[in-house]
């Protein structure tokens, strides 16, 4: 489809453009013939509509001869034929019109004028072919040029969420691996307790499979999950696992990356509660701050004990999936303060289930 003709509003652009045009050849043809100004606009303006029409007619050909294909003298030959070609067109139009406005208006002229007239319109009318073949030639390539940005646009989009994908799917092993390590060690040493905890496992499971098709999750819901993996972790570890949840009221309902808390709890769980004789206290505090939601979670850990650099895998994906989710609009930090260790989350506050936000 036409470029133009496809498109009502650039079609009426094109038009009143060339109106303007033919008002300015007009003048142009007063001035050369000395005719009558209303006769100029009247001898012009029709034969200029068609021409505006004739001048279309040259995208074909630019899509017959691409210019980054075609050699240009091959271009040249082709664009001189056909300007000359429809040139010839646009003059016998014109000539058709002048006789009949000269006839029906009973107007006397002389040979030097006629000729003076068509020498105008031949000369423009090739210039204005060719003209427009070049303009056509911009068009194509602007919306070649574009196409291949889009194109690109949607590969990005498309590897950003095979990456996001691949980045979901390693933590479900990663629970499951470390579950299933606990049920292990309870097995011999307090069969009711791996009962129990095959049990809870099972019905995590069961309530994570729909909603890890998801790409978001509210607060509420997220927390909820969090909350049945604390449960399971404290038939392991009993009073040595406490946990302190404080969310503001207000968050309850915002959308966050699905699974995005879990890989950090087990990290506190794996890497400090777990390490610590007396245990301690695993603290989730997420609250608003003007536009974005503050997620800040705190544990002990024992600083001298080895394997801390374990969590680093954990850490590394969810900031990942934060950097391919929102881009430079989030925050992610760690740090480690004595026998504290601290993660805090800054994200954009949204309610849309959507991972291209």
């Amino acid at each position: 489809m036409h470029p133009i003709l496809h498109h009502k509003y650039r079609l009426a652009a094109f038009i009143g453009s060339w109106l303007m045009f033919s008002l300015f050849l007009s003048v142009l043809v007063k001035w050369m013939t000395g005719m009558d100004w209303l006769l100029a606009v009247l001898l012009i303006l029709p034969p200029g509509l068609i021409h505006s029409f004739i001048g279309l007619s040259a995208f074909y050909l630019c899509r017959v001869f691409p210019i980054e294909r075609t050699p240009f003298r091959k271009i040249l030959t082709a664009f001189f034929s056909s300007g000359l070609i429809a040139n010839a067109l646009w003059c016998s139009a014109a000539f058709f019109w002048y006789g009949m406005v000269i006839t029906t208006l009973n107007i006397r002229h002389d040979d030097q004028t006629l000729q003076t007239f068509f020498a105008v319109l031949l000369v423009v009318g090739l210039l204005l072919y060719w003209l427009s073949a070049v303009i056509h030639y911009l068009i194509i390539e602007f919306e070649r040029s574009a196409a291949m940005e889009k194109r690109a646009y949607e590969l990005t989009l498309l590897a950003k969420d095979n990456e996001l994908k691949m980045l979901r799917s390693q933590v479900d092993p990663h629970f499951l691996f470390n579950s299933l390590n606990s049920v292990n060690a309870l097995i011999k040493s307090d069969p009711e307790s791996a009962r129990h905890m095959t049990l809870a496992l099972a019905d995590f499971f069961r309530k994570t499979i729909s909603t890890g098709q998801q790409p978001f999750i509210t607060i509420r819901n997220e927390m909820e999950l969090v909350g049945h993996f604390l449960d399971i972790e404290k038939v392991r570890f009993g009073p040595r696992l406490q946990c302190d949840m404080q969310v503001e009221e207000n968050c309850y309902d915002q959308f966050i990356p699905v699974f995005l808390l879990q890989p950090l709890i087990e990290n506190a769980v794996k890497h400090g509660i777990s390490n610590l004789i007396e245990g301690g206290t695993i603290a989730i505090h997420i609250t608003m701050e003007s536009s974005r939601l503050s997620i800040e979670i705190r544990n002990p850990y024992d600083a001298s004990a080895k394997g801390r650099s374990g969590t680093q895998t954990g850490l590394a994906n969810v900031k990942k999936r934060l950097e391919q989710i929102y881009h430079n609009r989030a925050h992610f930090s760690v740090n480690q303060t004595g026998s504290l260790f601290k993660v805090h989350i800054l994200i954009p506050v949204h309610q849309r289930q959507n991972e291209n936000t």
